[in-house]
């Protein structure tokens, strides 16, 4: 069944320590018993949560063992916690626990190596707190630039402009990193009504991609942004389990009406993602 998924980002905001992310939720709650001075059983609320933490590098992610700090409402500690090997947290939280931090080591685009806290606010009532990302760059993926070659497009090449999944304009080349299995375009017609998406495996006897006009066979089906109120913010992009990556990005700006596109013949998992 094809998932589409609306993934509202939430604005982040200040409590004591720096508060981003955010992701879809599920209700939860279940009950204990404690007993009052007058012997009457009262129902306690307990709270179960989980969340995955990766590692990324190199296009690819893996289980991170990170830890996960709980918070009452004003941003004291009450406990803490660490990932499984396989980067999970499945478990109750402390009682009066209101936010959740999750910190782990990262190495940014300018090499510098620090702790990163991602805060999830207001977790109350909630379950699945999603995932929780820590770049771990290095300078040399191990890619190599490959030959397109884009002389049988025919109408595709006139008529389109030819992209990157990612929206970037094609070179006559493209690059390809070891995690890669296949290589992933789209083509954006000149007058905007129409997209297309090709998915190629990536040669294993020659560097260089040959991109004909019925590679591009995968049709864009236009999802709408929401313009009822102000937003910064607005993009989908679909994501493919087997590969553990996010393909084929939109975006539009505050009040834009760039149209938005998904591809439900290649990505099973969609999702639409607008800021406030």
């Amino acid at each position: 069944m094809k998932q589409y998924i609306l993934l509202p980002v939430v604005s982040a905001i200040s409590l004591v320590l720096t508060a981003c992310g955010g992701s879809s939720s599920e209700q939860s709650s279940n009950s204990s018993n404690q007993t009052t001075d007058n012997s009457v059983t009262v129902p306690v609320q307990t709270q179960t949560i989980s969340l995955q933490a990766y590692s990324y590098q190199c296009r690819m992610e893996s289980p991170y063992q990170a830890d996960v700090v709980f918070h009452d409402k004003d941003g004291g500690s009450l406990g803490s916690a660490k990932t499984d090997s396989q980067g999970i947290y499945s478990n109750t939280v402390p009682a009066g626990t209101m936010h959740i931090s999750v910190l782990g080591d990262v190495i940014d685009y300018d090499l510098e190596e620090y702790t990163l806290i991602i805060s999830e606010l207001d977790i109350q009532g909630r379950k699945n707190l999603g995932k929780f990302y820590f770049e771990n760059y290095v300078e040399d993926c191990g890619c190599e630039a490959y030959e397109l070659d884009k002389f049988e497009l025919g109408n595709i090449g006139n008529d389109y402009s030819l992209q990157t999944s990612y929206g970037t304009t094609l070179t006559d080349t493209i690059e390809v990193c070891p995690a890669d299995t296949k290589v992933y375009f789209k083509a954006v017609a000149h007058n905007g009504l129409d997209v297309k998406a090709a998915v190629l495996d990536i040669p294993k006897d020659s560097f260089t991609v040959k991109l004909k006009e019925s590679d591009f066979s995968h049709q864009g089906v236009e999802v709408l942004p929401d313009n009822s109120q102000h937003h910064s913010y607005s993009s989908t992009r679909g994501y493919i389990p087997a590969e553990h990556q996010y393909q084929y990005a939109f975006s539009t700006g505050a009040y834009g009406y760039d149209p938005l596109y998904i591809f439900p013949s290649v990505t099973e998992h969609n999702f639409y993602v607008r800021s406030l």
